[in-house]
């Protein structure tokens, strides 16, 4: 009998103490685990009838997308710490501007969403993975992935969570089992956001020029100068631009605007558009010895993709910015939509006629 008194008396007191029976559930609650430490805080209002039915259908579905924004919260957190840490290292020394953007981590599956700056309307919650603020909640994200669009009125970088597990540069510019693939992926769309007031380009595509063994030509010989010196590295760099000299001539459409299949001007946009992009992400992400170990790996690239001239674009124009590095040219205060990376090198390596060569 006296235990039955004890039992009611606790049922009546524990809505009371816990303040369950307004309805309203706040706490803090702090998590360890074999990889990391963090606090976070979250409010759950939920309104419910002390003499309800027992179907907590509604409460359940609640709980479990509160449990799929901390996870997606935590799965973020990876990535915003190394961007944070990448965006300090470099601090705009690069380019002269940080390239520090929004970036939006969503899951469409559930519709909702992981940011690295608050959403405008302050629905999301805070969550601390370390040092690391994440805001995540509820939202529907209509964009493609990856992306860069609008986030509270300042570009940023947008990346669906199951499609960055895929994220590649033709399968394999970036080793993927080390992370860095869907990381390279965020800082080139980074890098696109702020093209547009940084070097006034927009975006480029190069049509028709998929068969066009000549990039190919022109990469390889790239190549060989940058692991080359001295007289070596002149005549490799020489072949490079003597094929792209004889290329140039005979393009239907040379003098045309970028917006015209076959011109110089597309192919120098091109460079300035998506070359930048990958010199970006390879220079910010690893060293240069990383860097220079890694291109190696890109004539592969040839053997695989069908469209030599986009390829050359992001890879090419990659190739001419690191090596103009190495040869000690400040070329990257210079860029915008009418660079041209060719006579950047020819100018540095005092070049002053072309090789004979044959194109295939």
């Amino acid at each position: 009998m006296k235990r039955g008194v004890f039992i009611l008396i606790m049922v009546l007191l524990i809505p009371m103490l816990t303040g369950c029976g307004n309805g309203v559930y706040a706490e803090e609650v702090s998590y360890a685990d074999d990889y990391d430490e963090y606090v976070y805080e979250y409010k759950h209002d939920y309104e419910y009838d002390v003499h309800d039915d027992g179907d907590y259908g509604d409460y359940d579905a609640e709980i479990e997308i509160e449990a799929q924004i901390l996870e997606l919260a935590e799965f973020a957190s990876y990535y915003f710490g190394r961007l944070q840490a990448i965006w300090d290292a470099d601090d705009g020394a690069m380019w002269g501007v940080r390239l520090d953007l929004p970036v939006i981590i969503f899951c469409n599956e559930y519709q909702i969403a992981a940011a690295t700056h608050p959403d405008v309307e302050g629905n999301f919650t805070r969550y601390y993975f370390g040092d690391i603020a994440v805001y995540a909640g509820v939202q529907r994200i209509f964009a493609s992935s990856p992306a860069r669009r609008n986030w509270n009125g300042v570009m940023g970088v947008f990346a669906e969570r199951q499609a960055m597990q895929a994220f590649h540069f033709f399968g394999i510019k970036l080793n993927d089992s080390s992370g860095d693939a869907a990381l390279s992926t965020i800082i080139h769309y980074a890098m696109h956001a702020i093209q547009p007031d940084l070097i006034g380009v927009s975006g480029a595509y190069m049509q028709g020029r998929a068969d066009d063994e000549s990039f190919v030509l022109e990469f390889n010989a790239l190549l060989q100068a940058l692991n080359a010196s001295g007289e070596e590295r002149f005549n490799a760099a020489h072949r490079a631009l003597s094929y792209r000299n004889a290329r140039r001539l005979a393009l239907p459409n040379a003098d045309a605007d970028a917006s015209i299949p076959g011109s110089i001007a597309g192919e120098n946009l091109m460079a300035m558009s998506e070359g930048t992009t990958v010199y970006t992400e390879l220079m910010m992400i690893a060293s240069r010895d990383d860097v220079i170990a890694f291109v190696q790996r890109w004539p592969q690239l040839f053997d695989t993709q069908d469209h030599n001239g986009v390829l050359f674009g992001y890879i090419g124009g990659a190739l001419y910015g690191i090596l103009l590095d190495e040869l000690g040219v400040d070329w990257r205060p210079l860029a915008g939509p009418h660079l041209d990376l060719g006579v950047l090198l020819q100018d540095a390596l005092g070049i002053t006629y072309f090789l004979d060569v044959v194109l295939p």
